[in-house]
């Protein structure tokens, strides 16, 4: 091979080096920008990221999270957590004035011994935990009125009862994995279906009752707002009587310690 030869293929491999790393490059900013984009509280948007162990029951062929020690949001099996429960009733919570926020207060940092605070300063609902014989947990939620609202107790099989609203039965048939999308999470109520959706850190509640130009209809979102859980919910989204129940199912779809491995 001549020198011109051997010279012509060092500049060819040198460029085609250069070009790999330049195409590496576009593809990571194209897909940063792609997806900071990404807008879920557009309707004609859904997430991409697969929830494996949105919800960890591993009976409905739902993957589990290898560490549960605390209660967090999981984006897949094998991402660490990226959001803690850890509620500091201290902290201010900024109000928007698109939604209605509703804080979980807790002084021991554990969203299953909590009080939810509604907009007013007051609480809604009171959310305590008791562990039984081998270290089964039941979850009570008690109204305003001091009476028990709803349980979990908490097994291999999870079971839910809301009172004379949704009779005892385990928590995967009132909350399915969605058939038309591995990152959602579909709830039957009042014979209604609504679809749980998580990006990032937060959790977003939809109604899959459509209108004219619009793909789904945005009901609530839940998140960390300055070092605080909330959950926001849209004016007139839905009555006091349903956001309990909804309230409920936050409690299913979170990975804690009395979640089975």
């Amino acid at each position: 091979m001549s020198d011109r030869d051997r010279r012509s293929e060092n500049t060819a491999v040198h460029e085609q080096g250069q070009y790999s790393v330049l195409s590496a490059f576009i593809i990571e900013l194209v897909g940063t920008e792609l997806n900071e984009a990404y807008n879920p509280e557009h309707s004609r948007y859904s997430a991409e990221i697969p929830m494996n162990s949105f919800n960890p029951y591993a009976q409905a062929g739902w993957s589990t999270p290898s560490q549960s020690s605390v209660a967090s949001l999981y984006l897949a099996t094998d991402v660490p957590p990226f959001l803690t429960f850890g509620m500091l009733p201290s902290q201010t919570v900024e109000i928007s004035p698109h939604w209605i926020t509703y804080t979980f207060s807790s002084l021991d940092e554990d969203i299953l011994d909590c009080a939810v605070i509604g907009p007013n300063g007051k609480s809604i609902l009171d959310i305590s935990t008791s562990l039984h014989a081998n270290d089964a947990g039941i979850t009570t939620f008690t109204g305003l009125n001091g009476v028990p609202y709803a349980q979990i107790e908490w097994s291999r099989s999870p079971l839910v009862e809301i009172s004379g609203v949704i009779p005892k039965q385990k928590a995967t048939t009132w909350i399915k994995q969605s058939a038309s999308s591995p990152c959602s999470r579909t709830m039957q109520f009042q014979s209604r279906e609504y679809v749980w959706e998580r990006y990032k850190e937060t959790l977003y509640l939809y109604t899959t009752y459509y209108e004219p130009g619009h793909d789904r209809i945005l009901l609530a979102k839940f998140r960390r707002l300055n070092q605080v859980m909330v959950l926001q919910v849209l004016p007139n989204a839905f009555v006091h009587e349903v956001l309990n129940p909804f309230i409920v199912a936050l409690m299913l779809l979170t990975v804690h310690d009395l979640q089975p491995l």
